[in-house]
């Protein structure tokens, strides 16, 4: 348990206090995982008003997800060695800048693009909000705070879709799918505003080499595995797709090796193999893999479906 006396964390703030940092951090988490899912509400907006192929809003889904993943391995590294409150107030400022950006977009190819940007803002902030939290509550009372993000987290997998229909279904000043970015751009700016003003700083007490190997390794190997999957309705599964399986399979095995090989040498990988001997953590893996991996598409698939075949509205 850390000691609140580590110089590496500031003072523990008054149980009143605290509550404002808590709120700007749960806000962020909020709007982070809704956009991993408002999009696919709105799959059939963007299909007809840029001419996305199936394809192309596979990966309008998937690049925030990736980049998002992506971001993940690195951000809470760079909030070590930076200060978490000055890398989540980056990536909350960038989150709002690629979400307009997104908004803006005049084609499929630049929409998937700047909703990369906007995973890889996002897995850049998410992080810092553990450390945030662990230094602005005592540890009698993080627990309840934790508590509270994980409501979020879920009711913001929930809001997600509900929120899109919602925004697509009203028009809300005639920008049709483009609200469901709008929208995040004034909420950033305030979040931006008073966490400026009240999110506590800290960082870690040594500044640890950053695994830029491992961290290039698994995204490469995430990302071949995806790419024949999303285009295998152009492609086909012949030699190209197969062939990147292969190779997605061979990168994720040389990451394994390689985060062993750090281990060994007393480095810090941005994933301990160890954690694989565990049978419990290698279950839930597997399982969360599956699911995650599942529901995502199931949900494209069926907004498309209802939308577009069975004329049913967004909401």
């Amino acid at each position: 348990m850390t000691n609140p006396t580590d110089p590496a964390l500031p003072p523990l703030l008054a149980r009143r206090t605290a509550a404002l940092p808590l709120l700007v951090v749960l806000f962020a988490s909020f709007i982070d995982l809704v956009d991993a899912t408002i999009v696919v509400v709105a799959a059939p907006a963007i299909e007809a008003s840029i001419g996305a192929t199936s394809a192309q809003l596979q990966w309008v889904v998937a690049a925030y997800t990736l980049a998002l993943a992506a971001g993940l391995i690195t951000g809470g590294r760079l909030g070590d060695a930076y200060g978490r409150k000055r890398i989540f107030l980056v990536g909350l400022a960038a989150f709002g800048v690629t979400s307009a950006l997104s908004a803006l977009a005049v084609n499929p190819e630049s929409l998937i693009g700047f909703r990369a940007a906007q995973g890889l803002a996002a897995g850049i902030m998410v992080p810092q909000v553990f450390g945030i939290i662990r230094g602005s509550f005592e540890p009698s009372q993080r627990a309840k705070a934790f508590g509270a993000y994980g409501a979020v987290q879920g009711l913001a997998s929930v809001a997600g879709p509900l929120l899109g229909g919602l925004l697509i279904t009203i028009n809300l000043f005639g920008l049709e799918w483009r609200s469901i970015f709008w929208i995040n751009v004034p909420i950033c700016i305030v979040a931006f505003i008073v966490g400026v003003q009240v999110l506590p700083e800290s960082r870690s007490g040594r500044r640890a080499p950053f695994d830029i190997i491992g961290a290039a390794l698994a995204a490469a190997g995430v990302f071949l595995l995806l790419l024949p999957l999303i285009q295998s309705t152009l492609w086909g599964w012949g030699t190209l797709s197969w062939g990147l399986v292969a190779a997605a399979v061979v990168t994720l095995g040389l990451f394994i090796v390689y985060e062993r090989g750090l281990t060994r040498r007393g480095g810090e990988p941005v994933f301990d193999p160890t954690l694989l001997k565990s049978k419990s953590f290698s279950a839930g893996l597997v399982a969360s893999v599956l699911f995650f991996s599942g529901i995502g598409s199931l949900f494209l698939m069926l907004s498309v479906y209802l939308q577009d075949g069975g004329g049913r509205t967004a909401l």
